[in-house]
């Protein structure tokens, strides 16, 4: 565990990051207010000449609207910030009831601040709609409101400073502790105040510290269900992972091996039928003569069959595709043009304020940075200085001292917060004023341009001009729409190329010197140019925008577009969500259709209606005595905390139990929540953690974040949230527990509900009301534009409300290291990755993850499984161990997706018609009939002739000495656990292995179970030395 930090003291970080966050955007919306309401100075006609605020006048109507929109969002924020203050003081443990009792006023004393201060501003707003009389600005006092705002707003912030002072620490290091959130002398402050009023407050902190600690170190047990039984793994490779893990899934279901397994882990495709496997057994009814599951001529395989275009089955359904990916790339420009309209209206109008670019739509325009106001200054260079001094500032200290924790640890987090604004107020403040002075100059002096050049040579002198007439008939016929629909062109030409080249990634490159250049620019150079072009698009749109709002007063007065703005936010934020505008609803949708059936009589399936929710809890479940359903994601996030560089994710496993984060030791222990509370923190209706949900978000390959393929999709990030490549969900972090106000809602509802009977009609219309309440909570708690803002650029993190779950791939493709958490007596892995021939990393990568993340050691040799000189090997699968670190050993049947052995003719022709096979790319999801049959059968077969070669051999020498051995601990025998069917005759290549040392006699308790029907399954027994552990489910 990182720092002995548990998932309370996380989320109390997480909680503080927050505070921090909104007071420092509060105090950035005071500064820009600061110049606006100085250019309306109540009654005193000298302001210009005083604050050095140059203008032609008292022009009042911008400059004061202007801040009164800058108010609303100062509003808000302060008072998001006043009530996290009293959220986190909720957190600390012991706290003062004092110090919460002066958060709750503070917090209360802020919201009627801000009641007051929007009423004020629906009064200033009228006021200032008129022109200044007497070259006077109109005052910014409006009667008593504005004494009693300040008054009421002050005492709120100063009640909310108060209760954090005082509150008592309990741990060096974290947030309102000494060493991070405050000064030493505020911690001691602190705690001589909760001596003083509390002197058994220290006997309570010790026993509830001891409390808490040893709840933390028992944590959930995801071994009880699982420990020395046999668990099935579905690697993901989407439908072709699908296809061939249905034959495996046949046949270990034939030969009963299925139903006497305790789980069965999906990743991805391989999820795909696991779930299907799963959701079909809960309709059969056990009558005699009833077929298997997805058996040979059963009605549901016909129909999986029928849909192998599940993806894009039809015109209608393809329409819907196209307008659910329009969809999200409309919101997102949307929200995108919003953020750069505030952003050149605000510069615009600072331009004009200065003067700092003169002669705008005239042959030479000129910039005037000598006399510019001290405060334009700040703002071009003070974040930076901020940063600087804040470095300065920790090196002097460390001359004579050791630098505190606080300044050290707030300090730099100050520094990281402020140095992209630092980065980006010279350039706006600076460099733009340069650039529409050069593109005014550069239009006026070359006539005649076309494409590009054109485009932003038109920025400044197409748009601005001396007077608002002219700047309008600027606007209105040079907007530059070739220069934008060149830019959109070579956007989606850039967008298609990287998408191909994601489509090229792990497969071989044969062809020629051409072939690996254009390969090359595919994959490394024009996912750059893309995010390049798209910054580009952007800072033509902002110039074009800015040198409007600089060079006409009428587009500043243009208040109308300011309501559109703010009314397009508010229709995104109440009836969208980042999940919602990402293609993952379409997927999730186009899964349960194709894959998540039931059956009705022997000869119909019967389709599960979508709009009836899986919760997971209740349909991951086995009702047959069989195994249960996990479904492993990984958790993006890129703490160096808890994970590793380049690494970028964590497992997120959905269990019918338990659900969350289960990483490595380092991560924080108590990951992992009840399920049934999950899925009502995730949505109030569970509507979000179901069966199909969790199926679609492991296969959510297609992300602006991968995990550990972020190295390689990096470049692309960008580009892939702004066009809606977005298949991840953001989903509660487990860390921060399954409290929310709907939560909370909903379990209060519950009770009045269960009280119903008591009190009558009152109480129904009563829980109704609280469940409406509920409902409207867990809509507004869902992930909005901020979490599409850290999508885009990664910043995500385990200390984050929230997190953002994609492919289980992107950590481990194969599900081999959730299964071995989970400490089973035996494992049968079924792999259909694509990755490179005879290289399998899949099963090299999750080899280390084992070892690194649980201390787990696999042997396995997969040499046999190499090619030698081209030659076609001579079976398809291994066989391994895993020795945990507690002791115990587990068996490992690995069967892999190659062509191997003598396949059946159709296979074989199958082959020497599509050199591709069976490594067909994962990006191809439209399959036809002979795709889907050609991957089902190749499972079907290699599976059998491994368990007829298990059975055959009843004991193998670990790396089977037949096909090459393996050697030193590797050759070591493994007793067979399970029962298998009777074995068919030996074919020649199944002739007895080549000598090898005498393998050890099998201890009694080894010997192999009776063959086992699907009727009755047995559980196996455990191979010599395994763990042992509670068996039952």
């Amino acid at each position: 565990m990182s720092d002995g930090r548990t998932r309370a003291e996380v989320r109390l970080v997480g909680h503080w990051r927050q505070l921090r966050a909104a007071v420092i955007l509060a105090v950035f919306l005071l500064l820009l207010q600061w110049p606006m309401r100085h250019a309306v100075q109540a009654g005193d006609p000298t302001w210009p000449l005083r604050l050095d605020l140059r203008s032609s006048g008292p022009a009042c109507e911008v400059p004061a609207r202007l801040s009164l929109m800058v108010d609303l969002a100062l509003i808000y924020t302060y008072l998001v910030a006043a009530w996290r203050v009293h959220g986190y003081l909720g957190l600390l443990r012991p706290v003062r009831r004092t110090a919460r009792r002066l958060g709750l006023a503070g917090a209360v004393l802020v919201t009627v601040a801000g009641v007051v201060d929007v009423a004020e501003n629906a009064v200033l707003w009228q006021r200032f709609g008129s022109p200044a009389g007497g070259g006077v600005c109109p005052s910014l006092q409006v009667g008593l409101l504005s004494p009693a705002l300040w008054v009421l707003w002050t005492g709120g912030v100063v009640l909310a400073v108060a209760a954090v002072a005082v509150a008592r620490p309990n741990r060096p290091g974290l947030p309102g502790r000494p060493g991070l959130g405050r000064p030493n002398w505020l911690s001691r402050l602190g705690r001589q105040a909760t001596k003083r009023s509390d002197p058994g407050a220290q006997a309570r902190e010790e026993s509830a510290e001891a409390v808490r600690r040893a709840g933390a170190a028992a944590g959930p047990d995801l071994t009880r269900h699982d420990r020395t039984r046999q668990i099935i793994c579905c690697s993901g490779g989407g439908i072709r992972s699908a296809a061939f893990s249905l034959g495996a899934l046949q046949v270990l279901n034939e030969r009963g091996e299925y139903q006497r397994s305790s789980t069965v882990i999906g990743v991805s495709g391989g999820g795909y039928i696991a779930a299907a496997f799963h959701i079909l057994r809960r309709s059969l009814t056990g009558a005699p003569g009833e077929k298997l599951p997805y058996a040979m001529g059963t009605p549901e395989l016909a129909r999986l069959r029928r849909h192998t275009h599940y993806m894009l089955p039809s015109l209608a359904v393809g329409a819907r595709a196209i307008m659910s990916l329009l969809y999200g790339v409309v919101v997102n420009l949307v929200l995108i043009g919003i953020a750069l309209r505030g952003i050149a209206w605000v510069l615009g109008w600072a331009i004009a304020e200065t003067s700092v670019v003169s002669g705008l739509g005239t042959a030479l325009a000129r910039t005037n940075f000598g006399h510019l106001p001290a405060w334009y200054w700040l703002a071009a260079l003070g974040p930076l200085g901020i940063v600087i001094a804040l470095f300065l500032a920790e090196v002097m200290v460390d001359r004579f001292r050791v630098p505190p924790n606080w300044l050290r640890r707030e300090g730099r987090a100050l520094a990281r917060i402020l140095t992209l604004p630092g980065l980006l107020s010279p350039a706006l403040l600076l460099g733009i004023p340069l650039v529409l002075a050069w593109a005014n100059n550069f239009g006026h002096e070359s006539s005649g341009r076309s494409g590009l050049a054109e485009g932003l040579a038109g920025t400044a002198s197409g748009v601005a001009g001396v007077a608002a007439v002219s700047a309008n008939s600027a606007v209105d016929s040079q907007f530059g729409f070739a220069t934008l629909a060149a830019l959109g062109a070579a956007f989606i030409a850039l967008a298609r190329s990287a998408w191909k080249g994601m489509q090229s990634l792990g497969s071989d490159t044969t062809g020629g010197l051409r072939d690996k250049v254009l390969t090359w620019l595919r994959t490394k150079l024009v996912p750059w140019a893309g995010s390049a072009l798209l910054l580009m698009a952007v800072l033509v749109v902002l110039l074009r925008w800015t040198a409007g709002y600089a060079a006409s007063e009428e587009w500043r007065s243009r208040w109308w577009v300011a309501a559109l703005c703010v009314g397009a936010l508010v229709l995104i934020r109440v009836f969208t969500d980042a999940t919602r505008t990402s293609l993952h609803p379409y997927y999730r949708e186009r899964l349960a259709i194709a894959y998540l059936v039931g059956r009705a009589t022997s000869d119909r399936e019967a389709e599960s209606a979508y709009s009836k929710p899986l919760p997971y809890s209740e349909y991951a479940r086995a009702t047959d005595g069989g195994p249960r359903l996990v479904i492993v994601a990984s958790a993006n996030a890129a703490d160096t905390d808890f994970i590793p560089p380049d690494r970028g994710c964590v497992p997120f496993v959905f269990d019918p139990d338990r659900s969350g984060l289960a990483g490595d030791v380092t991560l924080p222990t108590e990951g992992l929540e009840p399920t049934a509370s999950y899925e009502l923190r995730a949505d109030h209706r569970r509507r979000d953690v179901t069966v199909p949900g969790a199926v679609a978000i492991s296969g959510a390959a297609f992300s602006p974040l991968t995990g550990r393929n972020n190295a390689t999709t990096r470049p692309m990030r960008l580009l892939f949230a702004v066009v809606n490549a977005r298949l991840g969900v953001w989903l509660p972090n487990p860390y921060w527990g399954t409290t929310s106000p709907a939560a909370a809602l909903a379990r209060r509802c519950e009770l009045i509900a269960g009280r119903r009977a008591e009190t009558g009609p009152r109480g129904g219309l009563v829980a109704r009301f609280v469940d409406a309440c509920a409902y409207v909570a867990s809509i507004a708690d869902k992930p909005g534009a901020h979490q599409l803002f850290r999508e885009a650029f990664g910043r995500t993190s385990l200390y984050d409300r929230r997190l953002y779950v994609t492919d289980g791939g992107h950590y481990d493709n194969l599900g081999l290291v959730e299964a071995l958490r989970r400490r089973p007596g035996r494992l049968i892995v079924i792999d259909a990755s694509n990755d490179l021939e005879d290289t399998f990393a899949a099963v090299g990568s999750a080899i280390a993850s084992a070892r690194m993340d649980l201390g787990v050691d696999v042997r396995i040799d997969l040499r046999p499984l190499q090619r030698k000189g081209g030659e076609r090997i001579g079976r398809g699968w291994a066989r391994g161990t895993a020795t945990y670190p507690e002791g115990g050993t587990a068996e490992i049947l690995i069967v892999k997706a190659v062509l191997a052995g003598n396949l059946p003719w159709d296979l074989e022709t199958y082959a020497a018609e599509h050199p591709d096979f069976p490594r067909r790319s994962t990006g191809d999801q439209l399959y036809g009939e002979f795709d889907f049959e050609a991957y089902r059968a190749l499972g079907e077969t290699l599976t059998r002739e491994m368990l007829d070669r298990v059975q055959h051999t009843n004991k193998v020498p670990v790396g089977d000495a037949a096909a090459g051995g393996g050697r030193g601990p590797e050759r070591a025998t493994v007793p067979v656990v399970g029962a298998f069917a009777p074995p068919r005759e030996p074919a020649p290549e199944d002739a007895a292995p080549e000598p090898t040392a005498p393998a050890e006699p099998a201890p009694a308790s080894a010997t192999p179970a009776a063959p086992a029907t699907p009727a009755s399954p047995a559980t196996p027994a455990a191979p010599a030395g395994a763990g042992t552990g509670d068996p039952s489910s």
